[in-house]
């Protein structure tokens, strides 16, 4: 009985790792930090106000809506003040699917530009 549990445990942890969204970002300059923002605008093409880039997120999962809203949290988290978001593009993993003999799954792929606006002080 106690071997069924922990089975049944581990069958839980691992459907609902395998259901989370990752993403990354990679900094244009990695030696600058910002504070966090509190406001995110997000466009999906390059305002026609001074910016700068300041790096590219990168979110990867099962649900296009949890990839929007992970890019957002982590963009505010590294002081973006906007983001210029890149349509999902869909991947699958139906090679390694067919090798475990499951079923193959769906997964989108979303990218973002983060940026901060320039001002007269940060010309």
């Amino acid at each position: 009985m106690d071997k069924y549990i922990a089975s049944l445990v581990l069958a839980v942890l691992l459907i609902s790792g395998a259901a989370c969204t990752k993403t990354t970002f990679h900094p244009l300059d990695a030696a600058r930090s910002y504070e966090p923002t509190r406001e995110l605008r997000m466009f999906r093409n390059y305002p026609d106000v001074p910016y700068e880039e300041i790096g590219t997120l990168r979110a990867v999962g099962p649900n296009k809506d949890k990839l929007l809203n992970s890019i957002r949290k982590r963009a505010m988290k590294i002081g973006a003040q906007a983001i210029v978001v890149k349509p999902p593009a869909a991947r699958s993993n139906e090679y390694v699917s067919q090798r475990r003999r499951e079923f193959a799954k769906a997964e989108y792929i979303m990218e973002a530009v983060a940026l901060r606006f320039k001002t007269a002080e940060n010309k």
